[in-house]
C-alpha cells in the first residue's frame, strides 16, 4: 500500500496480486507478464504462507491491517483452476 498517502484509511481494499516470483530473465516491465509474476523479495513471511505462494497477499494484510476502518476488509482475488 506503499502508493496509497499516509494517512488515509479505507472501508475495504481489493487486490490482485500475482503468486509467482519471476526469474531474472523475465522483463516485468513488458506485456501480461507483470500481472503474473513479482520480482523475489527479502520480506519476512512466515513458512506457512510462503509454501503457498502467499507472500504478497500475507504483506498486503499487514499493511492494510492499521489503515482499515472499524468493521472493513480485503477482498482477495484468486484465479479460479
Amino acid at each position: 500500500m506503499s502508493c496509497v498517502p499516509a494517512g488515509r484509511s479505507f472501508s475495504f481494499v481489493y487486490e490482485n496480486l500475482p503468486n509467482v516470483t519471476s526469474s531474472p530473465d523475465h522483463d516485468l516491465r513488458r506485456g501480461t507478464i507483470a500481472g503474473r509474476f513479482y520480482p523475489p523479495t527479502e520480506s519476512a513471511v512466515p513458512e506457512r504462507y510462503a509454501r503457498y505462494m502467499l507472500d504478497l497477499h500475507y504483506c498486503l494484510l499487514q499493511q492494510a491491517r492499521p489503515r482499515l476502518t472499524s468493521g472493513g476488509g480485503v477482498l482477495t482475488a484468486s484465479p479460479m483452476r
